[in-house]
C-alpha cells in the first residue's frame, strides 16, 4: 500500500513491473482473470504487449528520450543491448501461430492504430521489423 511518507519510486516501479511483465498478462484485464497462460487469448494479447514494448517503450524512447533521462536511456541500452536483443529474439521464436481473426478481436478492443497494423501484417513480421530497427540503434552515448 502506498504511503507518501515512506514509500519509494522503486516500490511503484516494481509493482508496475510485476503487473505488466508476466506471462499471464491478459489476466490483469477486467473479466479475463479466468483465462490460463496457454490460452490463445493470453498468447495473442502477450504478442500485442510485446509489440508495444518494442515499438514504444524501447524504440520510441531511444529515438526521443525525455531530456532529463537522455543520458541514462542511452547508457542503459548501450550496456544491455545484447541481452535486450536476445530477449526480443526469444519473444519472436515463442510467438504462436494464431489466426489473424483472434489477434484482431483482441487488439480491436484496445488500440485502433495497433489493430490496423495487426490486420495488415502478421505479428511475427511486425516483431521482426521492430527487432531489425532496434538492432540498428546506436550502441553508445552520442558525442
Amino acid at each position: 500500500m502506498w504511503n507518501p511518507t515512506a514509500s519509494t519510486l522503486m516500490q511503484v516501479l516494481l509493482s508496475m513491473q510485476s503487473l505488466v511483465m508476466t506471462k499471464d498478462i491478459i489476466q490483469s484485464e477486467p473479466g479475463m482473470g479466468h483465462l490460463h497462460t496457454q490460452s490463445v487469448e493470453n498468447q495473442a494479447y502477450s504478442a500485442i504487449v510485446k509489440y508495444g514494448n518494442l515499438a514504444y517503450a524501447m524504440i520510441e524512447t531511444l529515438k526521443n528520450p525525455p531530456t532529463e533521462f537522455k543520458e541514462i536511456v542511452f547508457k542503459h541500452f548501450a550496456l544491455k543491448k545484447e541481452k535486450i536483443l536476445q530477449t526480443v529474439q526469444k519473444w519472436i521464436s515463442e510467438l504462436p501461430n494464431l489466426t489473424e481473426g483472434l489477434y484482431n478481436r483482441i487488439v480491436n478492443s484496445h488500440n485502433s492504430s495497433v489493430s490496423y497494423l495487426f490486420k495488415q501484417t502478421p505479428p511475427r513480421t511486425l516483431l521482426l521489423n521492430l527487432f531489425e530497427e532496434l538492432e540498428t540503434q546506436p550502441n553508445t552515448l552520442p558525442p
